[in-house]
């Protein structure tokens, strides 16, 4: 599984847009938003093409200016006892 956080910046008029945007995407979780208004997000996806698609798809979200990952992660599920 890929996890990534990442931060994004939008038009602020947009805010509650972007918002709802956001909330719509399954895979996608608003976890925090920065003093400066940015929202952090959390993303979780299968494999790293599927991550990329998505921080893509929300690149183009009317009012979004930026996604810029801080944190990916590719999470292996699989343990053995």
């Amino acid at each position: 599984m890929a996890i990534s956080s990442a931060i994004i910046k939008f038009q602020p008029s947009e805010e509650a847009q972007v918002r709802e945007e956001l909330a719509a995407l399954p895979t996608v979780s608003v976890e925090a938003q920065a003093p400066n208004g940015d929202f952090v997000v959390v993303v979780e996806e299968p494999d790293l093409d599927k991550m990329q698609s998505t921080c893509l798809a929300i690149s183009k979200l009317p009012g979004v200016l930026s996604v810029d990952p801080s944190y990916v992660t590719m999470a292996d599920e699989t343990h053995d006892n």
